[in-house]
């Protein structure tokens, strides 16, 4: 998200949620990389019980059309290392969908970053 999104874009009106949580072992609160998303428009949350990434998964399907080319999601219990980004008319009800413009998965990559 900061190369892809908040680099290219400084002066837009923006809000981003950075969310984290444990995925592997030692992943820590404590281990947390402060030199990661340091744009003043992030908005930091830790989240112990994977609540969002919990809650996401099973929206996957009802998103999939708007996953950002060279992104790969095969349906997993918690969605983590993902952006996500919603236009200023997104509203929801059930589901994360209305005002989404794309979503992008990174898992695989040398770091390990959720958010």
């Amino acid at each position: 998200m900061q190369n892809e999104l908040l680099a290219k874009y400084p002066k837009a009106n923006m809000r981003a949620y950075a969310v984290w949580f444990n995925m592997f072992p030692g992943d820590a609160r404590s281990k947390w990389p402060p030199s990661l998303l340091t744009d003043a428009r992030v908005i930091h949350r830790w989240d112990e019980p994977k609540a969002v990434g919990l809650w996401y998964a099973p929206h996957t399907a009802s998103i999939h059309g708007e996953l950002a080319p060279g992104s790969q999601w095969r349906d997993g219990a918690i969605l983590w290392d993902a952006y996500l980004l919603y236009g200023p008319d997104a509203k929801w009800t059930d589901a994360p969908t209305t005002g989404l413009i794309h979503w992008a998965h990174h898992r695989g990559g040398a770091r390990h970053v959720e958010g």
